[in-house]
């Protein structure tokens, strides 16, 4: 469509539009007075009538602090129009509107004028004369407008003026028409205007759709931006003869208007099928815009592959624009709203010059040429006009910039992999026009609650309705092929998500054995039953299955595979319904597993504030020839369990993991899809990781149920003499180990890790560390002890596990090891990463990161270990002012150098910014990294 202006219909909406500034305040003080008003049946009524505000300006000049109420604002007089320009210091008369000479002004003159750009829409004569529009150019610097010659509208002798801005006005074409020969007014019409600057002249935009009414009342705005805000008109309707309908919409640029304000502008949504005028077209519990565009920015302090990596763990990925409306979808969620850089998910590590998303398809032009929306090309006229929006000069693989970034103006650039940002995520994209884009019976809003992708079905949720059986059949014969045998699934409802797995053992003969587990050891229990002739069943179960009364199940063959299952409800004592759903097992001895190999996993949460266990739980384990998955899993509430379950048809299991730890004992219950590879995984999933409330012992005695995405792969062990972490130095000091949030976060020890895969970490006055890597199977086994009194730790031993994964797409640099480390009354995550720094030998910096909360208004003081041999110094960036570094018993002529091990002192004051700030020194080739939260955490 073209470039059009829009309206969008706000019932009930009223507007009071006011400007302000440090210095002045524009304020409407409507009048109400009261009038004797007869209707058609001769009754009288005395209603409210609210005459047009008074306009009230209420400002103060440079250093007072009194405010001055000002009379009030004159808006005409006989042969001139007087102009306001309001900033930030003062108040000040601008300069007279001067019209050709034989355009003469009437008293009855009719404007509007905006006192921001000082721009002005008048019509001098209302009884015949065109409007004029007055254009200004208003320095940052100058108090007073440049006025442009005056443009005539031709043909508006019959319209009156309702909007103005230097850019857009709006006029009303038929507000002076006269009342037809029969007493019909016809509906008003509306011409919006924009100002083409290469032409020096006015283009009128059509309305879509047209407003509806045929009074227009034009309701005062002062300090508006047109093109991001939009202006609001009001239309009147007698309906009858003491009955007004007033009707108020929304108008708005047409590149960016979006009349539901769900984030998406209208023209996207037009053009991809969704409702523009409501904010969730299929009612699924999310907008439009967060369908159309599931970009959120993260912030953080992340390497590209670092990136790359945490967003895999919260369930989506660093974001990947596979076309331009993709692309212009995130510009218009995130326009004007940027405060920094952010990593894309693209780059050219592979090859040079050879730029890759991370779903492997390519960016360059030819892709984003594929669409030609007319819209679009207004748009990117004001970002350069390229066919890929690269800043000007890029890229130019400046010190080896090999990863794409998203500036705050909307442009790419190529930066190193080792600099350090927020990043782009992106979640699956669904259907706005379907709730269920993905047919499981979940709503899309749904399963992102629940943690699983609305875009790919989810066998097990969902309650499904049974059949209608005839008693002529169709029957079930039980002994056919594929019909007996093993079945295994999960139980859903609907108000929690999964809380059962269930096992059928299906005979030839229509009889079954079952077993049902929960999410606590005490909900378990077995029953048999039989089936009918047409594969139905409905009875009881046992009184130990967590509030089941009955069962009913049928059995169902699939039209697309021929693969039987076995679906269900079952009815609780609560009145909530459950829905089950089984699958056969998939490989046997005629049927075997093609892949069979060692597999490691780690299960990061999808909310980082939910409360409970943080860091992510991790799994090693093995696929052999049978199709059986063995687990040992390492739950972050210190629990140990394991698992060893079938591969059913789907290539799905139906995991149950209970903890045997008596202090904590935690499951994890849901589903792994074996056949979900991604860039960044080589099989998925979502599951469910529940203890129950009051456990004795436990840190988390309140309990907690939380949704953990799965990141899998096969592991291969590394041959001998090959280091396992692909794309750290082979070097001294390659590695380091970091603990992250709870007590212990932003502690870290440097290590080697030898390509024998033994790890060294040495011990440093303030700390000691261990580290196993376990090479066949892939878990890391780690141990630390250490004394930090700002945090009070004395001696305080924390220990923890993670999982190495080995994923070809992370790129150089960033082999993924990721897990969590508890201690008596705190637990975080655990991650390995490489340390790129130049360090001398035997270098150990304690703690190498810092996080402060604001002093409120107080100093504080933090001391660093440092363990090293030989000179060493501080390095700070220049011009800091709001910390001090000092290295404990340091020369006078040489404050920040010392000489073997030692201490460095940093003082801290308080944060009255309304940022986070954010300092990193090198300390003996070690960096630091210190964050102090802002004034609003106090």
């Amino acid at each position: 469509m073209s470039n059009a202006g829009m309206i969008s219909y706000l019932p009930n909406r009223t507007s009071v539009v006011g400007y302000v500034s440090n210095n002045r305040l524009i304020a409407y003080s409507p009048q109400t007075t009261t009038a004797a008003v007869r209707a058609a049946d001769g009754t009288i009524t005395t209603p409210e009538i609210i005459n047009p505000p008074v306009i009230r300006d209420i400002r103060r000049s440079n250093s007072v602090n009194t405010l001055t109420n000002a009379s009030e604002l004159t808006d005409t007089s006989n042969r001139s129009i007087t102009l306001y320009n309001g900033d930030i210091n003062v108040t000040k008369q601008g300069n007279t509107v001067i019209l050709p000479s034989n355009q003469l002004i009437s008293a009855d003159a009719v404007f509007v004028r905006n006192p921001v750009d000082a721009s002005l829409l008048l019509k001098p004569d209302p009884t015949g004369s065109d409007v004029f529009w007055v254009r200004t150019n208003v320095g940052t610097n100058s108090l007073q407008p440049t006025l442009y010659q005056p443009f005539a509208l031709r043909g508006t002798s019959l319209a009156l003026p309702l909007f103005v801005s230097n850019a857009e006005s709006v006029i009303w074409n038929n507000g002076l028409a006269p009342v037809g020969p029969l007493g019909v007014i016809n509906p008003a019409s509306i011409s919006h205007l924009t100002w083409s600057g290469a032409q020096n002249a006015a283009v009128v935009r059509t309305l879509t759709p047209p407003i509806e009414g045929r009074f227009i009342v034009n309701t005062p705005q002062v300090g508006v931006d047109p093109k991001e805000e939009g202006w609001i008109i009001h239309s009147l309707d007698k309906i009858n003869a003491r009955s007004v309908l007033m009707r108020s919409y929304r108008l708005s640029n047409g590149s960016f208007v979006d009349r539901d304000l769900d984030g998406m502008p209208d023209f996207i949504e037009m053009g991809l099928g969704s409702d523009p005028s409501s904010p969730d077209s299929d009612d699924d519990d999310l907008s439009d815009g967060d369908e159309l565009a599931p970009y959120y920015v993260i912030d953080g302090q992340f390497t590209w592959q670092e990136a790359v990596a945490d967003a895999t763990a919260r369930g989506g990925r660093v974001a990947v624009f596979r076309n331009r409306d993709e692309y212009l979808a995130a510009v218009f969620r995130f326009r004007n709203q940027l405060v920094g850089n952010l990593w894309l998910g693209a780059s050219d590590i592979t090859t040079e010059s050879s730029w890759l998303w991370l779903n492997g398809t390519a960016l360059n032009r030819t892709q984003w040429l594929l669409a030609g929306v007319p819209s679009w090309s207004a748009f990117y006229n004001e970002i350069g006009g390229q066919a890929i929006p690269w800043s000007p000069g890029m890229p130019n693989n400046m010190n080896n910039a090999d990863a794409l970034v998203l500036r705050t103006d909307m442009l790419f650039e190529d930066r190193p992999v080792l600099e350090r940002r927020g990043y782009l995520i992106e979640y699956p994209r669904t259907n706005p026009s379907n709730r269920d884009s993905d047919g499981d019976g979940m709503s899309d809003g749904d399963e992102l609650a629940n943690g699983t992708n609305p875009m790919v079905g989810n066998p097990f949720a969902g309650v499904p309705t049974p059949p209608v059986y005839s008693p002529s059949g169709p029957f079930v014969n039980f002994a056919a092929s594929g019909v007996a045998g093993n079945y295994e699934g999960l139980v859903f409802d609907p108000e929690q998500g999964h809380t059962h797995r269930q096992t059928i053992s299906l005979s030839n003969r229509g009889s079954f054995s079952s077993a049902v587990t929960g999410l606590v050891a005490g909900i378990r229990g077995t029953f048999r039953g039989a089936m009918n002739p047409v594969g139905y069943y409905l009875g009881p179960v046992p009184g130990t299955l967590g509030g089941m009364i009955s069962m009913e199940l049928w059995l169902v063959q699939d039209g697309a595979t021929g693969q039987w299952m076995i679906r269900g409800r079952a009815e609780t004592n609560t009145g909530v319904t459950l829905g089950i759903e089984l699958r056969r097992t998939k490989h046997n001895s005629a049927n075997r597993y093609p892949l069979p190999g060692r597999l490691t996993m780690f299960m990061p949460m999808t909310d980082q504030e939910n409360p409970g266990p943080k860091g992510d739980a991790v799994a090693v384990g093995s696929i052999n020839s049978s199709g059986v998955v063995a687990l040992s899993m390492y739950h972050p509430d210190n629990g140990r369990s394991s698992f060893s379950g079938p591969i059913l048809h789907g290539d799905l299991v139906a995991l149950r993991s209970l903890s045997s730890t008596r202090s904590a004992p935690s499951v994890v219950l849901g589903p792994l899809n074996m056949n979900d590879p991604t860039a960044d995984r080589h099989f998925g999933g979502s599951l469910r990781y529940y203890s129950p409330e009051f456990v004795p012992g436990s840190q988390f005695q309140e309990g907690f149920s939380q949704i953990r995405t799965v990141s899998g792969a096969r592991y291969v062990a590394p041959p001998r003499g090959v280091l396992a972490l692909r794309g750290f130095r082979t070097s001294q000091f390659n590695s380091q180990f970091n603990l992250e949030g709870g007590d212990f976060g932003g502690l870290s020890s440097i290590g080697t890790w030898s390509v024998s895969n033994s790890i060294v970490i040495p011990p440093s006055p303030a700390q000691r560390a261990t580290a196993t890597f376990a090479a066949a199977t892939g878990l890391l086994t780690y141990r630390y002890t250490g004394t930090d009194t700002d945090r009070g730790l004395v001696n305080a031993p924390a220990s923890g596990f993670a999982v190495h994964q080995q994923l070809a797409s992370v790129g150089r640099g960033s082999a993924v090891v990721r897990g969590y480390y508890t201690s008596a009354f705190s637990n975080g995550g655990l991650s390995v990463t490489p340390n790129d720094g130049t360090i001398p030998d035997m270098t150990v910096l304690s703690p190498v990161k810092q996080k402060l909360f604001n002093g409120a208004g107080a100093t504080q003081t933090y001391t660093i270990d440092v363990r090293t041999q030989g000179a060493w110094q501080v390095v700070v960036p220049a011009g800091l002012n709001w910390a001090t570094v000092a290295v404990v018993g340091a020369d006078a002529a040489t404050p920040l150098v010392g000489n073997g091990n030692g201490t460095v002192t940093i003082t801290v004051g308080a944060n009255e910014t309304t940022a986070q700030r954010v300092l990193r020194i090198n300390i003996a080739g070690v960096t630091h990294t210190l964050t102090q939260d802002y004034r609003s955490n106090n």
